[in-house]
């Protein structure tokens, strides 16, 4: 019997090669969907499992309550804060601290930059990191001890034994020389704890010891991370229950007033960091976007099959009468019709897996990620794979299978078969659903192509066209005390890049507008401001005199600062209008400004305001400041005009004064417009969800005017031999369809605005949605649905009513 089934299946789908091929692409299309987004998701939990102990790992996230009654959350807190847990609190079985930081190490006579991470000694009881030389007992125990990854290693000794070498750090918190004793198993891409080298040494800087084992809340820098461990199955929030008095007793009363901690899964730290405490990365959101339109495809192939069978059940209906005559149950035609989309649907996950292949470069390239189509992962994958195509075929081939089986065969083999009122509806019901889909999505392609056009052609309040980025002093900063870094002769490094006449201006300074993420408009200090008893916290970035020339921005009043040495620290401040404006200084030049900690000034000048920080968010209170010791970059305003003879005077240059260090220059517009990286993905999904949502939903809509036009093949003959045109004809099959078109649009265009309405209160700099986008995705849909509806309507149209009428 099933030898029976497959052969008559093989027929029917070898028969009818047109509709077959359409049913199994459309099938594909939503099966390598699902694959690709099985393949993320799969990626996306997988991320911190490595460990055994993961379940048990918790990170510390500290949220402050700020004076406008807003909220903030950070992983960084204080250092001290891990010891005190484990001494405090005996379900606190184990802690680890880390802080991390960019630096330069030297070994066997090579230099690279590495992520430099200080740990406390018990990491290795904590999370689980492979050997693949050296004990974890004992790589650590010397403060004079260095562990590096197996990449690290690779680089600095090919493939020569590093056991027992020496590598130098050059950074000021960690600044020495260390002995390599142990060498770990590259760390696996899904993971948050990311380093080359791992040191247990604090002691080598005031500001790192002070980082590490002191509160240090005052200055609101806080780089250390801290996690615990709790026992198997203890609830976290009994401890967080605790935390309250535990940080009464060691903050200070202010402090401990607006500060409250947070044990956070080690394992939802990549999907869920923004989800539950709005810090990081949040990879859920991804995941719930991708995996939605992966459903929706896969819906609408389904529906599209599903259509598309019914477009053929009256060519089919005989059969099923004569299967019927002959004895066929109920039961077996279902079978039978189900085999055949089981078949199909098989075939499809066959061309699935060849589309996933040709796809996985630019779906890499849209997620920023490396995912690979490999056996291991077709293994991991294989039960949902067979899931998924068992769902699908019966999804798709369940309703022509009821469908098909309950005519009766009397009124099929006399031709007098009818669908019946409910299966009519059914249909037009699910092509109105597949039109919502892609005029909802067409929608939201407009209307984040125009926020992003918007964002991209933003008055930044400065210019950044033209302008080369080197991150000169900052490869120095780290290797030298700091009276001898290369920052202090910044003077003579300007005029020596203005030796080229294609390059116009120069500029020192500390951190890159927008580039540097949350504190590219200054680290955050604790500012007095004259007038105001209370201390603010105000961002603070250190830049030259010509900084403000060479970026555009516009000086209002007052002037720049003073040329000439401000080596630790400057009593010249300028200050952007905001600042002006939020503590109400109508006049601020001459006003005083303290630094807490550090020194006091004045107020020589005041800027326009400019976007130095994300352009989604307001722009708020900024200070500039002439500290000379701590600029990182020299900015360069060049000529239009061909770049490749600049750069190799640039680099060139570059090795007069870091002759060791690998040319690094970066252009400052570029890499503006990959902080649009999130909203230019979300336009590229949006777009190809349409494309892929209109063509099936094109698909399906052909196959309902196939049924249509087949139902209404007699009348069609009748019309015609009554002087019927076959415009006439074309218009009366078309305008059904154009109506439901229309219902989809009414349906979707609340949606769709609600929706969009929603995202874009994200930005705080947003367009208007116009009606003009609502209106021109609904005639996109109609015009693509009355082309397929009225291609079908003028084939049939144009027949001989002698070939319908002929058994009348």
């Amino acid at each position: 019997m099933i030898k029976n089934y497959l052969t008559v299946a093989i027929r029917n789908i070898s028969r009818n090669r047109t509709f077959s091929a359409i049913n199994i692409v459309g099938l594909a299309i939503g099966l390598a969907s699902c694959i690709l987004i099985l393949l993320f998701v799969q990626r996306g939990f997988r991320v911190n499992r490595s460990h055994e102990k993961a379940d048990r790992i918790y990170r510390v996230i500290q949220e402050t309550h700020r004076e406008d009654k807003t909220l903030s959350w950070s992983s960084g807190t204080p250092g001290a804060l891990g010891p005190a847990l484990k001494s405090e609190f005996p379900e606190v079985h184990e802690g680890v601290r880390f802080l991390r930081r960019a630096s330069i190490l030297e070994g066997n006579g090579k230099t690279f930059q590495q992520t430099v991470s200080l740990v406390d000694k018990s990491l290795f009881d904590v999370f689980t990191f492979p050997f693949l030389k050296g004990d974890q007992q004992t790589a650590l125990r010397d403060p004079k001890s260095i562990v590096i990854t197996e990449s690290t290693a690779k680089q600095f000794f090919d493939n020569a034994d590093p056991m027992g070498q020496i590598i130098t750090i050059y950074n000021r918190q960690f600044r020495g020389d260390y002995l390599v004793t142990g060498i770990l198993k590259d760390l696996p891409r899904e993971t948050t704890l990311r380093f080359d080298v791992l040191v247990i040494d604090p002691n080598r800087s005031a500001s790192t010891r002070r980082y590490w084992e002191e509160w240090a809340q005052t200055d609101n820098i806080r780089p250390v991370e801290n996690y615990v461990l709790l026992p198997e199955g203890y609830d976290p929030k009994i401890l967080e229950r605790k935390l309250h008095d535990f940080t009464l007793s060691h903050l200070e009363p202010e402090e401990a007033e607006i500060t409250t901690y947070h044990l956070q899964p080690f394992v939802r730290i990549y999907l869920y960091s923004y989800t539950d405490y709005g810090v990081w990365r949040d990879g859920i959101g991804t995941i719930y976007l991708l995996s939605a339109i992966a459903a929706f495809v896969l819906l609408l192939a389904c529906i599209n099959f599903a259509n598309l069978s019914t477009a053929r059940s009256v060519e089919r209906a005989k059969e099923v009468g004569l299967r019927k005559v002959v004895g066929a149950h109920r039961l077996q035609l279902i079978c039978q019709f189900l085999g055949e989309a089981l078949l199909m649907a098989s075939a499809a996950l066959l061309i699935a897996l060849g589309l996933v292949e040709l796809s996985m470069p630019s779906f890499n390239d849209l997620i920023r990620g490396d995912i690979k189509l490999t056996a291991e992962s077709l293994i991991n994958l294989l039960s949902s794979l067979i899931c998924i195509t068992l769902l699908t075929g019966l999804l798709a081939g369940s309703y022509p299978a009821f469908f098909l089986s309950t005519h009766q065969p009397v009124e099929t083999l006399k031709g007098v078969f009818k669908t019946g009122g409910s299966g009519a509806w059914l249909r037009k019901g699910l092509v109105v659903f597949q039109f919502s889909i892609s005029v909802f999505l067409i929608i939201s392609t407009f209307a984040v192509h125009k926020q992003l056009t918007f964002m991209l052609n933003q008055n930044l309040g400065f210019d950044p066209t033209r302008i080369i980025l080197l991150p000169l002093f900052k490869q120095n900063q780290e290797m030298v005390k700091q009276e001898d870094r290369l920052s202090n002769r910044y003077e003579q490094i300007k005029v020596a890049f203005l030796q080229n006449l294609n390059i116009q201006k120069a500029t020192a300074f500390r951190l890159v507008p927008i580039i540097n993420g949350p504190i590219s408009g200054g680290i955050p200090r604790r500012i007095r401001l004259e007038g105001l008893q209370k201390e603010q916290q105000i961002p603070i970035n250190e830049v030259d005199e010509t900084f403000f020339d060479t970026f555009g921005i516009e000086l209002v009043i007052g002037r720049t600062f003073s040329p000439g040495q401000a080596r630790h620290f400057t009593a010249e401040f300028i200050i952007n209008e905001t600042t002006a404006k939020q503590f109400g200084w109508k006049d601020p030049i001459g006003k005083q400004i303290e630094w807490v900690g550090s020194g006091s000034g004045t107020v020589v000048g005041m800027v326009k305001d400019y976007h130095f920080s994300s352009p989604k968010k307001n722009i708020g209170p900024q200070i500039f400041a002439k500290r000379i010791s701590l600029f990182t970059q020299i900015g360069l305003k060049i000529r239009e005009g061909d770049l490749t003879q600049t750069r190799h005077f640039l680099e060139a240059t570059w090795k007069q004064f870091v002759p060791t260090q690998a040319f690094e220059y970066a252009l400052l517009e570029e890499n503006i417009n990959r902080v649009y990286w999130d909203v230019q993905r979300l336009m590229k999904i949006s777009g190809i969800s349409s494309v892929l949502t209109i063509l099936i939903a094109s698909l399906g809509l052909f196959g309902l005017a196939s049924f249509t036009a087949q139902q209404r093949i007699k009348e069609i003959g009748i019309r015609k031999v009554l002087g019927a045109s076959v415009s006439t004809l074309v218009l009366m099959l078309s305008k059904e369809f154009a109506l439901l078109v229309g219902i989809a649009n009414l349906i979707a265009w609340p949606i769709a605005y609600y929706a969009m309405h929603r995202w874009l209160q994200d930005f705080a700099y947003r367009i208007d949605l116009e009606i003009w986008a609502f209106v021109l995705s609904g005639f996109l849909a109609l015009l693509i649905a009355l082309t397929t509806v009225s291609y079908q309507a003028w084939k049939v149209a144009r027949t001989n009513p002698v070939d319908a009428l002929r058994y009348e």
